[in-house]
């Protein structure tokens, strides 16, 4: 009998905590949205000279879902009878506190089609703190929805894949903001919102491969020498000393935030063995090292050892308008610990120019929002670019190393510039497995 009882308190502890847990985190959890039926396309509101009042409604009613299910992450005991405490549970309730802080950014970006004093054409790296887009906001809106869209169901799969009872507290919330997202993004495609700015029907690329978005400015600025009468450059990262940093997260963090002007910090050669995460606030900033394979910055995070894929990467970018230039980034987890991220960008109009991306399995997760990719060098073994971004890449090339896999026929054609406007493809359907040793096989984008 006491056996049994000393068996039963834990099970009836655990039983009252999550009663407690669920009763002080109480929020009314509306089930999906049904499709909404569709319609003429509705005038707008007055006052109002972008999208339409049914998806401001719909953009509102997100946002309060989306806070809701921040508040029942944000309150859930880490340790403890709960269960949790461990490196992948704590990783996956930060991965999802910061999606959905993403979220709500790209929502508020959203409505801000709604003014015109808020709303206005910037390139990359020419925004300010109170003007987003780029002027075509009918890309804006889908390009901002579907990145949010996107946020939500990585926070889940994190959720899931640790096994913790946090999942299936907040399934039908992430399931509501799922479903309003879907039906907002569905009203833009219907052409259910009045755009006041879509008369320019550009496409991602403009002339010389490049995206429209991308200025004058900006393109010079990558083509500028380093030196007297060339790049300017505000902060110096040097291992030696001889820098105003000597570690780039230092530089970075140092950086002003919500910059409305191209902010550069110049890395000099060396390893920088270090993990990096550019915070959402940090706009414009931009990386220029001294050559790929010279300036590298390594850090070997992995799923194997705890963290979630999206906390593995060795640099995290999330403030808008990034560009970095001859620099590598590299994860050094090797084929025994896969899931191991180099880079991760969920930076609007980023710009990677001349860059490495070293690693093996996942190594470039190109996550959301919009990328532009030129002659850049991407290499791995498994999925090793992936991501829901739309990226265009531009004389870009991708080498495939391997031990015992094969690439089978057809893969050798991938054209970046294909994926766009759909999601960057997984390499992975299009592999079989063989017994070969040593494989190098490269794909010219």
């Amino acid at each position: 009998m006491a056996s049994m009882c000393s068996r039963s308190i834990p099970q009836l502890i655990l039983l009252l905590s999550l009663t407690v847990f669920l009763l002080a985190n109480a929020h009314p959890m509306a089930p999906p949205s049904p499709p909404r039926k569709a319609a003429a396309p509705p005038t707008a509101a007055k006052g109002v000279t972008g999208i339409s009042p049914v998806l401001v409604s719909t953009l509102r009613e997100t946002l309060d879902a989306i806070k809701n299910v921040a508040s029942i992450i944000s309150s859930f005991p880490i340790g403890g009878i709960l269960g949790g405490g461990d490196l992948r549970l704590s990783s996956a309730i930060a991965d999802c506190l910061d999606l959905l802080d993403l979220s709500s950014d790209e929502l508020s970006w959203s409505m801000s089609t709604t003014s015109s004093s808020s709303y206005q054409p910037t390139n990359a790296g020419a925004a300010t703190s109170s003007h987003v887009g780029t002027g075509d906001a009918r890309s804006d809106l889908r390009s901002w929805l579907g990145g949010a869209l996107s946020n939500q169901d990585t926070c889940k799969e994190g959720l899931d894949d640790t096994g913790s009872v946090l999942g299936s507290l907040v399934g039908t919330a992430l399931q509501t903001v799922t479903s309003l997202l879907t039906d907002g993004l569905g009203q833009v495609a219907a052409g259910e919102a009045s755009i006041a700015w879509s008369s320019s029907r550009r496409g991602l690329a403009e002339g010389g491969g490049a995206p429209h978005w991308l200025g004058a400015r900006e393109r010079r600025l990558l083509q500028m020498p380093l030196g007297p009468g060339g790049m300017p450059v505000d902060a110096v990262v040097a291992k030696d000393g001889s820098g105003n940093y000597t570690t780039v997260s230092a530089a970075v963090d140092a950086a002003p935030t919500e910059s409305a002007s191209r902010y550069v910090i110049y890395v000099k050669k060396g390893v920088y063995k270090e993990t990096v995460d550019i915070k959402k606030k940090k706009w414009n900033l931009m990386l220029v090292g001294d050559g790929m394979g010279v300036t590298v910055i390594s850090g070997h995070r992995n799923y194997v050892d705890g963290y979630t894929t999206f906390r593995s990467a060795t640099v995290a970018v999330n403030g808008k308008g990034f560009m970095a230039r001859d620099v590598t980034f590299e994860n050094t987890a090797g084929p025994s610990k896969p899931q191991a991220v180099a880079l991760r960008c969920d930076s609007d109009l980023s710009v990677f120019y001349r860059c490495g991306f070293e690693g093996y399995q996942d190594t470039l997760y190109a996550h959301s929002l919009r990328q532009f990719y030129r002659d850049c060098r991407v290499s791995g073994t498994v999925d090793f670019v992936f991501g829901n971004a739309a990226a265009l890449s531009s004389s870009s090339r991708s080498l495939f190393c391997a031990d015992t896999l094969a690439i089978s026929s057809g893969i050798g054609k991938l054209k970046w510039d294909k994926l766009y406007p759909a999601s960057l493809s997984s390499l992975s359907n299009s592999r079989r497995r063989e017994d070969v040793t040593k494989v190098l096989l490269e794909l010219l984008a």
